[in-house]
């Protein structure tokens, strides 16, 4: 299942969360699954220059800073987990949007 996960397809799942109307929804849950969206949209960015750019120079701060939000995007994680727009966010994660 874990070869069903494209980086691309999550991280534009987890854009398309910033902007989604959740009407119907608990609005705490709604910060709750944004912060984990938004963690994974940045921390991801990061990776990558981590991985890719060696021109890169991280202080001690910067990777504090990135520390505390994956830790809050945890802890929010934990919150929503079990959540109807938590499960849909963790299904969406999985389907490639098409673009026509």
């Amino acid at each position: 299942m874990a070869r069903g996960f494209e980086h691309t397809a999550m991280k534009d799942a987890s854009k398309r969360i910033a902007g989604k109307d959740f009407r119907n929804s608990d609005p705490a849950m709604v910060g709750h699954l944004r912060t984990v969206a938004a963690a994974f949209v940045n921390m991801q960015q990061f990776r990558h220059a981590a991985d890719y750019s060696y021109a890169t120079k991280w202080a001690k701060t910067e990777v504090q800073d990135h520390i505390a939000t994956v830790t809050e995007a945890f802890a929010s994680w934990q919150i929503v987990r079990n959540e109807k727009i938590a499960l849909d966010y963790l299904m969406s994660l999985l389907v490639k949007e098409r673009r026509d």
